[in-house]
């Protein structure tokens, strides 16, 4: 049979796990929290997508507490807007 896993991918963002296929912010195995870390409220950051090339190989974060989406690229951290497939899998 095909061992082709097939991946969550919109618009040049990942939003599975790449090592155990489930979703980036229902991974706890390899996807932990990052405690303190929103710059809104101090809750608890989860990685919730990855992106590609085509997006600057951004990651999204989503807080755990006031539910706020952040972008890292370049090593800053910054507010962003949904993109599609966010309101969906994250």
């Amino acid at each position: 049979m095909n061992d082709i896993k097939r991946r969550i991918v919109r618009a040049g963002v990942f939003f599975d796990c790449k090592e155990c296929g489930e979703l980036l912010f229902k991974c706890e195995s390899h996807n932990p929290k990052k405690t303190g870390a929103c710059p809104d409220c101090a809750g608890d950051l989860k990685k919730v997508a990855l992106g590609t090339a085509m997006t600057g190989y951004a990651i999204w974060y989503r807080c755990l507490a006031c539910r706020a989406l952040f972008m890292q690229r370049r090593d800053e951290l910054v507010p962003a807007k949904a993109r599609p497939g966010f309101n969906e899998f994250t």
